[in-house]
């Protein structure tokens, strides 16, 4: 086997073992079948998502929505994961032993592209090949339809690694040298995501309201998107060549920039002054949370994952206003009563607040590091207590502004303003003690790449559960008591979120804390 084999076997070899685990429960066998029956699993439930829009829009002779739905869905997914990967900066780095070994740059290089490729392959595969067949069996078999869509699967991995590559070359060139370099770097990357995101979903969130009749002129509107869609249904020759060199030029020229950088190390800030400077020590607590912002602020991957949440509570809070309390009865197109909306709007924060783990895995993210915490004179309260206050700050502020806007511009009561204010309050508290004691008890510390800590974790995903049942039990409540008036509800909720509150403050610095002294 040559070495380029060799190095694609052992990045399959580390997919596996992941999977199996370090005391290996799980043999290699038993763990590629958890793999394959994953990946099934993913793909048979989007297959079930294409076939039941395809079922409810063939009636109406809407197939082609369908595949715009699906190219614009790949696009963004593909898009996200080239940025995400640029964000996610990796605790170790093989690079130096790899080039020390008898092997070829070049065969390290086309091996981990490769790796990226098949990873990327998957979900291009999953988001847009249902949809392709599908529209075979709705709208009738079209053999350059199918062929132009598998090459556009085949091709969109290469965008997404083109993206990142280009991007990381960017953004390490101009920033690495900079005293807030890391700061930085996480801002360039979260404004590079919000500007994917406008430009490939700017006027297409309509797309299911728009005019049947003119769908042409619809699509033409939306260019990117428009531009895939004529590259399958529009087979000229310009059409086809444009998407090929559209997403190979990018490719080629990040694998040209990724080579220049593998293997090289950037000198970072250092401060040109030698004199001492002293200033007065500060708090345990003051420190620590200092530390826990500056964890944050250079985390891109922490805060791609964890802002979108706040964000949408003050993009929708302003939407509201904008609206008014008629405008959102004319949009809904029923008369609903303005406890009825406010009720659904604090439901919503709460849910809103569910999407932003911060506190989840701020004990994962200390890694290996963990033991310099450990063997500190740092009281394990102080440090808990350090990463709530870094959750409060972030999502809190952004529950108080849509809150405060909506009581002005709705015109609330004092019961629809409690709701508003002090439910979303109290579930964001629950989510910030509770996302710490969660992860003392599932962290992981053996990560590499900080993506398997934010997005891959079991805490972050129990507490986002934790999350959507705190927004569904008040509705259960109404439903269940719904003789009761609806302030009536209304405490009986704020009691059920107290109660958990205290529960989830005593828990963790109680059995947190011997959680902590364990690890």
């Amino acid at each position: 086997m040559n070495n380029l084999g060799i190095l694609l076997k052992n990045n399959y070899n580390i997919l596996i073992g992941q999977i199996a685990g370090k005391k290996k429960r799980k043999s290699t066998q038993v763990a590629t079948v958890l793999l394959i029956l994953g990946a099934v699993a993913i793909i048979a439930i989007y297959t079930l998502q294409a076939y039941s829009m395809f079922n409810g829009l063939s009636k109406l002779h809407l197939e082609k929505v369908c595949m715009f739905h699906a190219i614009l869905t790949t696009l963004v997914v593909i898009c996200i994961i080239g940025i995400m990967r640029t964000s996610a900066n990796t605790k170790t780095s093989d690079s130096d032993f790899l080039l020390s070994l008898p092997i070829k740059k070049r065969d390290i290089i086309i091996s981990k592209t490769i790796n990226k490729y098949v990873f990327d392959f998957f979900f291009a595969f999953t988001l847009f090949v249902p949809f392709l067949v599908l529209y075979q069996v709705f709208a009738g078999f079209d053999a350059k339809i199918l062929l132009l869509g598998l090459l556009f699967t085949f091709l969109c991995p290469f965008l997404s690694i083109g993206i990142s590559y280009i991007c990381d070359f960017v953004i390490t060139r101009l920033f690495n040298r900079m005293r807030l370099g890391g700061i930085l770097k996480s801002f360039t990357i979260l404004l590079l995501f919000v500007l994917v995101m406008a430009l490939l979903l700017v006027k297409t969130f309509t797309y299911g309201t728009a005019d049947y009749q003119n769908l042409d002129a619809y699509f033409a509107d939306r260019p990117i998107s428009n531009f895939v869609l004529s590259f399958l249904f529009d087979t000229s020759v310009i059409n086809v060549l444009g998407v090929i060199f559209g997403i190979l030029i990018p490719f080629a020229v990040g694998m040209v920039l990724y080579s220049i950088n593998y293997g090289k190390t950037f000198a970072a800030y250092s401060s040109n002054s030698k004199a001492l400077k002293f200033s007065q020590p500060n708090s345990t607590l003051y420190m620590l949370f200092k530390k826990e912002i500056s964890t944050y602020a250079t985390t891109p991957a922490y805060i791609i994952n964890t802002i979108i949440g706040p964000a949408i509570i003050l993009v929708v809070s302003i939407f509201l206003c904008t609206m008014g309390y008629s405008g959102i009865c004319d949009y809904l197109g029923i008369q609903i009563s303005k406890d009825t909306v406010v009720g659904f709007i604090a439901l919503a924060f709460c849910l809103f607040c569910a999407t932003a783990p911060i506190s989840a895995c701020s004990i994962s993210l200390e890694g290996k590091n963990m033991w310099l915490l450990k063997s500190s004179p740092i009281n394990e309260k102080q440090l808990f207590s350090s990463k709530v206050c870094v959750h409060l700050c972030i999502v809190e502020p952004c529950i108080l502004i849509g809150a405060t806007l909506l009581s002005i511009f709705l015109q609330l009561n004092i019961l629809q303003i409690a709701a508003i204010f002090i439910l979303p309050t109290l579930a964001n508290f629950i989510l910030a003690f509770a996302g710490v004691l969660i992860n003392l008890w599932q962290p992981i510390l053996d990560w590499d790449n900080e993506t398997k800590v934010v997005k891959q974790s079991l805490s972050v995903l129990l507490t986002m559960v934790l999350g959507v049942l705190l927004a569904v039990a008040p509705y259960g409540i109404y439903k269940l008591c719904s003789a009761l008036p609806l302030y009536a509800t209304l405490l009986i909720s704020i009691g059920l979120y107290v109660i958990v509150l205290v529960a989830a403050i005593t828990l963790l610095y109680t059995i947190g804390v011997k959680m902590f002294r364990k690890l």
